[in-house]
């Protein structure tokens, strides 16, 4: 750490004095800058008034660091490293040993308030005021440490938080999807341990993505559903190891084991013994081909609540010597080699590596933000590509819905690009094939499908598709189209909607309606005063522009931030339409609004009276 003189500002010498007088803590060292980190440090000695623990001794010290902003910026405690505390617990960062800042340690202490991760203070309980928030954040790590004594840090009813697992290789992730139903999916399989198979995305090779679960035999135990993008676009498969513990692997308080030495001894305490185990896979040489562990446990979500899933966390496991090529002194023996691997390389004060873990499910995903299952859960047809296709789309895609087919036989043209989600890339292709490619890659879950031609469409595969639909939404603003919905045989009862945006996008029309077929007169007649209202602003307003040079002709003029403020109430519409089971049919007109020329949002519509 690179010292530099520099005077305090006048706010951290509030903030020095505002400590006068606070029973329990005692400053160390006065304020000093750190060049190298860039912020200033304090340090401590905190006495709680609390009886000494195991793990809590009467008094510690802390550094503190603030920010060059204070008192706006973060204000962090770390354990000294000298006479510091040196166990883990409850929102706490791993507690090692610091080989950089060898004046503390890694076990930095979490403060602040739930909502300060919104990074709005008005929203949060702490104080900014400079001679009152270092003293606040003083009061609140004695408090901390308080609680720790009486290991109450992690009362019931909070939300659950995982040990602070030290992540080894900080680029690469292993994504599994376990769901709040998932628990009773391992209820069946007898087997505690066996292969994982992960497969890689093609665009990021750091990331390994959980596709099944087998036993040891190589039998499929469970298959992880994931989206159409993760499916048809994976450039390799491995297989790993997993084992399943009936709790989560720690050592008093809340501290993920560190070592191999630790490990050992957390699985040890839960009847498991890891030696014999990778001894085992380690002789029929399964561990050559991927070194990596999971070690899955049930969480819950609240703290001493009901457990409720699975978690999966990736270790890796270092390159072991070989079973069948000789120890140095030693005749090829697995026996032998396995003793060399155990003493040397997975000896007991080696670090663990551990690998950043994170769960994948739909439900963990869309945690914010997610419409209603009601259109989540239900297979859609988009009839129509265009601009507001388009958006209509990736609001439903990115709202949770997972199952949409987009139809649509034209082609994107380069003017469609100033209010479309397609680029560049996409010019001359088909919108439905582009589209799809673009959503599918939203998200792990989504399976997006194109009909690339006309509705209705004469392939047969085609038609099934667009029949297994249970919302059919027509984004084309056609009045072809809306004939051929009527006329076309739809089997069975379906959701059907229309979304079409008036003249220079000023208005939208939402019609929706629960039948077997699309009720193209009930749609004629609730849109038809509309229109004539629409031709007359027409006639009295602006031409139409033109694209491109020679014979006249029109295009629809509507910039992109009206397609997607118009598009966006009618999504909202549908998404209300399907949550009402009760209500048989729909149909809503929206409008942009002004306040004295200042935009003022968008409002239902009134039909004005023909005069």
């Amino acid at each position: 750490m690179k010292l530099i003189v520099r005077s305090p500002t006048t706010e951290l010498l509030a903030a020095r004095r505002s400590l006068e007088g606070l029973k329990g803590a005692l400053i160390l060292e006065d304020w000093c800058w750190d060049e190298g980190r860039k912020n200033w440090t304090l340090r401590l000695r905190l006495t709680p008034d609390s009886q000494p623990t195991e793990h809590v001794p009467a008094s510690t010290d802390w550094v503190v660091c603030v920010d060059e902003i204070y008192p706006w910026g973060n204000i962090t405690f770390y354990p000294a490293a000298q006479n510091g505390l040196t166990s883990t617990f409850p929102h706490q960062s791993c507690n090692l040993e610091d080989r950089v800042a060898t004046d503390r340690r890694k076990g930095k202490l979490c403060l602040d308030t739930p909502l300060r991760s919104f990074k709005r203070h008005q929203l949060d309980d702490e104080t900014f005021a400079a001679d009152d928030r270092l003293r606040w954040h003083i009061e609140r790590a004695l408090n901390w440490l308080v609680l720790a004594s009486q290991d109450e840090l992690s009362p019931a009813g909070e939300v659950f938080e995982l040990p602070d697992f030290p992540i080894g290789l900080p680029d690469t992730t292993v994504a599994f999807a376990e769901a709040l139903e998932s628990l009773d999916r391992w209820k069946e399989p007898s087997s505690a341990t066996g292969f994982v198979e992960v497969i890689r995305y093609r665009s990021r090779p750091d990331v390994f993505v959980v596709s099944r679960y087998l036993t040891i035999e190589k039998e499929t135990l469970i298959q992880n559903a994931w989206g159409a993008e993760l499916r048809r676009h994976a450039v390799s498969k491995k297989h790993a190891l997993w084992l399943m513990l009936p709790e989560i692997p720690i050592l008093p308080p809340w501290q993920a084991p560190r070592t191999w030495r630790e490990l050992r001894n957390a699985l040890q305490q839960q009847d498991f013994d890891l030696d014999s185990y990778l001894e085992l896979v380690f002789r029929r040489g399964i561990l050559d081909e991927w070194r990596l562990l999971l070690m899955g446990f049930p969480i819950p979500s609240e703290w001493q609540g009901t457990l409720e899933r699975y978690w999966w966390q990736a270790l890796r496991i270092p390159a072991l010597h070989p079973p069948t090529k000789p120890v140095p002194g030693f005749r090829p023996d697995a026996k032998t080699a396995w003793r060399y691997n155990q003493t040397r390389i997975l000896k007991n004060d080696s670090p663990l590596v551990w690998v950043r873990s994170e769960n994948w499910s739909a439900d963990q995903l869309a945690s914010r933000g997610t419409m209603e299952s009601a259109i989540t859960s239900k297979r859609i047809v988009l009839i129509g590509g265009g601009a507001v296709g388009s958006a209509v789309a990736e609001m439903l895609m990115r709202g949770g819905c997972q199952g949409l087919t987009v139809v649509d036989p034209d082609r994107l043209r380069t003017g469609n690009l100033v209010r479309h989600t397609l680029t560049l890339d996409d010019v001359e292709e088909n919108k439905g094939t582009a589209l799809a490619r673009r959503l599918n890659k939203v998200g792990p879950h989504t399976s997006v499908d194109y009909v690339d031609s006309s509705f209705p469409p004469g392939d047969i595969s085609a038609i099934s598709k667009i029949r297994s639909a249970e919302v059919v939404i027509d984004c084309t603003g056609s009045d072809e189209v809306i004939e051929e919905m009527a006329r076309f045989d739809w089997r069975h009862q379906k959701v059907f909607c229309s979304i079409a945006l008036g003249a220079r996008g000023r208005r939208v029309f939402v019609f929706g309606q629960r039948a077997v077929s699309f009720p193209a007169d009930d749609f004629r007649s609730s849109i038809a005063p509309w229109l004539v209202q629409e031709r007359q602003e027409v006639a009295t307003g602006q031409e139409f522009p033109r694209e491109g040079i020679g014979c006249w002709h029109p295009v629809f003029p509507a910039r992109t931030d009206d397609i997607w403020l118009l598009s966006a109430a009618a999504v909202k519409l549908l998404e209300r339409f399907l949550n009402e089971d009760g209500v048989p049919s729909l149909f809503a007109v929206y409008e942009q609004v002004e306040d004295h020329g200042t935009f003022a949002g968008v409002a239902p519509a009134t039909l004005e009276k023909a005069s």
